[in-house]
């Protein structure tokens, strides 16, 4: 998720770099991992 935001701050004004185009993709998937990660079970203690 971070990477996106450090890639937001490259983005040009208009949104046609690379960095535009990728950073929100890359924000999307961070939130989702967090969510995913909320709702898992917790992993089993190692023996």
């Amino acid at each position: 998720m971070v990477s996106g935001f450090v890639l937001l701050s490259f983005a040009d004004a208009r949104g046609a770099n690379a960095p535009a185009l990728v950073s929100p993709f890359l924000l999307i998937a961070g939130y989702a991992a967090i969510g995913v990660g909320l709702f898992l079970p917790p992993a089993p203690p190692a023996a």
